[in-house]
């Protein structure tokens, strides 16, 4: 046809087909080597795994389902005993400082009230104290919750304090 194809052209088109068998080569050999190594997993873990098995059983002293269950079963119980008494120690300490804020928060209010007067006679057993030219009364905590407090609050009445 009388055409001429430059040499430049040429040897770019070798150089990629031999680039091309290059990397075919380099990705067969990849898959061999991975077809090899899951081969000899394969074959390790049906030597191992009973051994494997054994070792467990010696060492937990668990060899049938059975008894995996009731293991399991007692995890779940003693997980469940650890998570009560936690919560109870939480609640306890919650309450404990809701009222101990809330007696902080009533003192100043119970304070007003007796600078006017009122509700002394209800204090149960309180000591009196000297601090220069005044005295005070000192109290002792209560042992009720904040729905009593609210509702004394409510009907402007100073609530008890009890030992």
């Amino acid at each position: 046809d009388g055409k001429i194809v430059p040499m430049e052209k040429v040897d770019d088109d070798v150089a990629s087909k031999e680039n091309e068998e290059s990397l075919r080569d380099k990705a067969t050999e990849a898959a061999d080597t991975i077809s090899h190594n899951v081969q000899k997993n394969i074959v390790t873990m049906k030597e191992e795994a009973p051994k494997l098995l054994k070792i467990g059983q010696d060492v937990t002293g668990i060899s049938t389902r059975v008894e995996l269950r009731e293991w399991a079963s007692a995890q779940l119980k003693l997980g469940t005993e650890c998570l009560s008494q936690f919560m109870r120690g939480y609640r306890k300490g919650r309450d404990d400082e809701i009222d101990r804020m809330l007696h902080e928060y009533f003192k100043d209010l119970d304070d007003d009230k007796e600078s006017s007067g009122e509700g002394v006679e209800k204090i149960l057993d309180g000591e009196v104290v000297t601090d220069g030219d005044q005295k005070l009364v000192k109290r002792k905590k209560r042992v009720w919750g904040r729905q009593v407090r609210r509702k004394l609050k409510e009907q402007g009445s100073k609530p008890l304090v009890t030992i």
